[in-house]
């Protein structure tokens, strides 16, 4: 190592994120490197807007390289497989390894089923571009029936809950 204290953060949501800026400005001395496998990071709490077309998806979800570039954080598009705690060594799906002195682990959350039975099987999650692609290509068959959409359930009551049930009223508003 050439002397540097060396930080891995891996996830690069809202708290990998902002945990690797306040890092890398934080000290000179330290070496500050970002995991994570998306290239896009993704403004969940504006992901509705991207349903309805009110914005753009460079708007929510935008480039990471971009939001890295000048602050000296070095990016790593992999996905951590394991990690050593003794060595303090990481290892990525690609075969890279990092050691590092420090290891913040901000992966995100997972989707909750509530308990909700045949959330599982049948629900759309709302935590990715790829679950808004589904979910647009949803509205888009309800809106084009010929009969109109009599029931919708959401699962979940948090701000992007209520944010989607307001947009889907909205959008199939018939």
């Amino acid at each position: 190592m050439d002397g540097q204290f060396r930080v891995v953060v891996v996830g690069g949501g809202f708290a990998g994120l902002t945990t690797a800026l306040a890092l890398a400005h934080k000290r000179s001395s330290l070496s500050v490197v970002l995991v994570e496998p998306q290239e896009h990071f993704l403004f969940t709490p504006l992901l509705y807007e991207l349903l309805s077309g009110e914005l753009q998806t460079w708007q929510v979800a935008p480039q990471l390289d971009h939001l890295l570039a000048g602050h000296g954080i070095a990016w790593l598009q992999d996905r951590v497989t394991s990690i050593n705690r003794q060595s303090r060594c990481l290892a990525t799906s690609s075969g890279r390894e990092l050691n590092f002195d420090h290891l913040v682990l901000a992966c995100g959350g997972v989707l909750q089923s509530f308990g909700v039975t045949g959330v599982t099987d049948h629900a759309i999650g709302f935590r990715s571009l790829a679950d808004l692609r589904r979910l647009q290509h949803l509205v888009h068959r309800l809106q084009t029936r010929p009969q109109p959409l009599q029931r919708l359930a959401i699962v979940g009551a948090g701000a992007s809950g209520v944010e989607l049930a307001c947009k889907l009223a909205d959008l199939l508003a018939g």
